[in-house]
């Protein structure tokens, strides 16, 4: 685990503006519970208690901020570590486990290349389709529906490699696809375009003979690449859609009769004396369920 430098403890211990609101223990922050799993070399206790209380773990004094707040960095054995921490009114029992991960070795996956595509479709709305073989990090190209048919030469583990086109690669979660009992891939027709607007948006709308994988991504506008289809060079077509003013979110979607859907948001009228009237604003914690996030000594909830 790398050592944080003085000055991010430094500024996370003056965040802490008070003590904490039980009588008789110090109170823990983190670890989140007292009996956990922890797979480093060491980790740390972040809290508060009063200042003027004696505070020790496993008999090291802890060091607390006149704020109430402390972080003390404490050494991991393999299995399982006991922690006692005393305020000299209160004793509170920490068990921390450290796995040897050494001791487990997993098939180490690699890439393989099919002699013969397959041919696969998506089993459910929202599937997303990625850059790279794993569900981590800015890796999410497109979200597709239900029903789309793609090519696949390849797999590194639980990952179908989709070619999109002659030079376009992706990746798809083999949950979310079903295989299609033929080796040929059915190009597809674009029959219309349509293009109209309201006061609020911009709706593009491009008329197929069946639902094609498509890719909708952020330049200096948006670009737009609809593939297996016919008649167009590599079996692609690309769209750009210029920005008429600032970008305010937009969606894309397939209607059930086969329209590709693309709806850009109008920027709003801001009213100076009122900006945020009648706008919806979504706060995004980072974290979900029972997941705590980011939190501070004193269990201040924060958000990103």
């Amino acid at each position: 685990m790398k050592r944080m430098n003085l000055s991010l403890i430094s500024a996370l211990l003056l965040a802490v503006v008070t003590v904490p609101t039980t009588a008789n223990s110090a109170e823990i922050v983190y670890p989140k519970s007292n009996n956990v799993v922890i797979n480093s070399a060491e980790t740390f206790f972040i809290g508060n208690e009063k200042p003027n209380k004696a505070l020790k773990i496993n008999g090291e004094n802890v060091s607390i901020h006149s704020s109430g707040g402390f972080w003390h960095v404490v050494k991991l054995d393999y299995g399982e570590n006991k922690f006692v921490i005393d305020n000299g009114n209160d004793t509170q029992i920490y068990n921390i486990t450290r796995n040897n991960i050494n001791t487990t070795i997993k098939e180490e996956q690699t890439y393989q290349s099919y002699e013969k595509p397959l041919i696969i479709e998506t089993n459910a709305d929202n599937v997303p389709l990625r850059s790279m073989p794993n569900d981590f990090g800015l890796n999410r190209l497109q979200h597709l529906q239900k029903d789309i048919q793609m090519k696949v030469v390849g797999e590194f583990g639980n990952y179908y490699k989709v070619q999109l086109s002659r030079d376009d690669f992706a990746w798809l979660s083999k949950d979310y696809a079903n295989k299609i009992d033929t080796n040929d891939l059915n190009l597809q027709r674009i029959i219309a375009f349509d293009y109209h607007e309201d006061s609020t948006k911009r709706i593009y709308e491009i008329k197929l003979s069946d639902k094609v994988p498509y890719t909708l991504s952020e330049s200096d506008g948006l670009d737009l690449v609809v593939y297996n289809v016919k008649d167009y060079p590599y079996n692609k077509y690309e769209f750009y859609i210029a920005n008429s003013g600032k970008l305010f979110g937009y969606k894309s979607y397939y209607t059930d009769d086969n329209r590709l859907i693309i709806e850009v948001k109008k920027f709003p009228d801001i009213n100076n004396s009122t900006p945020l009237k009648g706008l919806i604003i979504a706060i995004d914690a980072g974290h979900g369920g029972t997941e705590l996030g980011a939190i501070d000594r004193i269990r201040s909830y924060r958000v990103s």
